[in-house]
């Protein structure tokens, strides 16, 4: 299993570049505190570089800037590359499969003004308990079976 949550902020803004076939890959640093001190007191600071592909990446370099806490789902790479001397070069990466932006949405305007819209439209909240509805109804006639029941 190769899965690795992480929440922390960005060191800085997020690049956003293009491969040559107009991929999208955002790449930046999360800066991630751990849960203890070191024997001065002082907190004990990760850095880990993150690359976001495509659609979560274009979100990001959207949405996040330095300093922006964010949750981040993904997995461990490790790329190999030689340069123009022939050195070899390792560099492990954690990649975005999912992320979660936990910041303030008051500090970016754009998310401020849809989320308000959305909460201060009746149709908006009644749309979510109609869907909820919805999804409770589609499981009518299934019978909910004990676990012990399985032979596995």
């Amino acid at each position: 299993m190769n899965k690795v949550i992480l929440i922390g902020r960005l060191t800085k803004d997020p690049e956003l570049r293009y491969t040559t076939s107009q991929t999208p890959v955002c790449s930046f640093k999360l800066a991630v505190n751990r849960n203890y001190k070191d024997s001065e007191g002082n907190k004990i600071t990760d850095f880990f570089p993150i690359v976001a592909w495509r659609k979560i990446g274009e979100a990001i370099s959207k949405y996040c800037r330095k300093g922006s806490l964010i949750a981040i789902i993904g997995e461990l790479q490790t790329r190999t590359w030689d340069d123009e001397r022939g050195e070899k070069h390792y560099v492990t990466e954690i990649i975005v499969q999912e992320a979660l932006f936990l910041d303030n949405w008051k500090k970016n305007e754009t998310k401020n003004e849809i989320v308000n819209e959305n909460l201060n439209d009746d149709s908006f909240i009644d749309g979510l308990f109609d869907e909820a509805e919805k999804q409770e109804e589609e499981l009518e006639g299934f019978t909910e079976i004990d676990d012990e029941n399985f032979p596995f």
